[in-house]
C-alpha cells in the first residue's frame, strides 16, 4: 500500500493536466503540497469531528455527530477514543492487525468486550483503509473520467477544491451518493476539512481534522497501544469472524 501511494504521487505530479483545466499554477501547487505531505505515512494521530446531515426512509431530515481520537500505527493497527456523542463517550475501540483482535474498551472501568478474526480475515471497517483508499482516489483523480476539480480561495485566503463526479464515478459512503467533494486547506496547505455533498438531496458528510500529526513519532504512538488488558475485566466476548 505505501509503495502504491509513493508510486501514485508521482503519477499526480507528472501526468497530463486535462482534469486540472481550473487550476493556475499557484491552485495546483497547493493541491499537489496537501497530497505530497502523506508520502511516507507510517504513523498517524490527530482529532477527528464528523457531523452528517441525512435523510431517513421517509425523507425526514436528522442529523449524526462524532467527535474522537484517532491514532494508527504502522497503517495497520488504529484506536479510536470517542468524545462524542453522549453514548459513546469514553469509549475506546482499539484495532490489533497483527494479534488479529478488536477491542471495546471502557479505560475508566477498565471493562473490555473482544472479537477475534481468523488468519488471513481482517476487519470490514477499517478507517486506516478507508483514509488510504480516499488518498488514492484524491493521488489518481487524472485518470478518473467524468470528473472536474474546481479551485477557489475561501474568505481566508486559503484553497477549497470542489471535485464534481458524474455517474458511474459516484463516491458511496455508507449507502449515501456524493457526487460533491469539498476539500478546505488551511494556512499550510493541509487538509483541513472535507465536505461531501450530495446537492440533490442537500445530505452531506462534514469532517473537520484537527492537530493532524504524520508520521508521529514511534514511542508517542506506540504508548496509546499498550494497554494493559490483562488488568481489566472482561465482560463479553464477541466470538470469532
Amino acid at each position: 500500500m505505501k509503495k502504491s501511494v509513493v508510486f501514485l504521487l508521482v503519477l499526480v505530479i507528472f501526468s497530463s493536466f486535462t482534469v486540472f483545466a481550473a487550476f493556475d499554477d499557484e491552485s495546483f501547487a497547493a493541491w499537489s503540497e496537501s497530497i505530497r505531505k502523506f508520502s511516507g505515512m507510517k504513523n498517524i494521530q490527530g482529532e477527528v469531528d464528523i457531523q452528517a446531515e441525512l435523510l431517513d426512509a421517509e425523507n425526514n431530515p436528522y442529523t449524526l455527530s462524532y467527535s474522537m481520537g484517532f491514532y494508527s500505527r504502522d497503517l495497520r493497527d488504529f484506536r479510536i477514543d470517542f468524545k462524542s456523542p453522549r453514548m459513546l463517550e469514553g469509549i475506546t475501540i482499539l484495532y490489533q492487525y497483527r494479534e488479529q483482535l478488536l477491542y471495546v474498551l471502557n479505560i475508566e472501568k477498565k471493562e473490555y468486550a473482544m472479537q477475534s478474526f481468523e488468519a488471513g480475515q481482517e476487519i470490514q471497517f477499517n478507517p486506516t483503509s478507508l483514509l488510504m483508499e480516499f488518498l488514492d482516489f484524491l493521488i489518481s483523480i487524472d485518470s478518473i473520467p467524468l470528473l472536474n476539480v474546481y479551485p477557489k480561495k475561501t474568505e481566508t485566503g486559503h484553497y477549497q477544491f470542489r471535485i464534481q463526479l458524474s455517474p458511474p464515478e459516484i463516491l458511496t459512503l455508507f449507502d449515501r451518493e456524493y457526487p460533491s467533494i469539498n476539500i478546505y486547506h488551511d494556512a499550510n496547505n493541509e487538509i483541513k476539512k472535507i465536505i461531501l455533498l450530495n446537492e440533490q438531496t442537500q445530505e452531506k458528510l462534514e469532517i473537520e481534522i484537527n492537530d493532524l500529526i504524520i508520521n508521529a513519532d514511534n514511542d508517542v504512538v506506540d504508548k496509546y497501544f499498550n494497554i494493559p488488558i490483562k488488568q481489566y475485566t472482561l465482560i463479553e466476548y464477541l466470538g470469532t469472524t
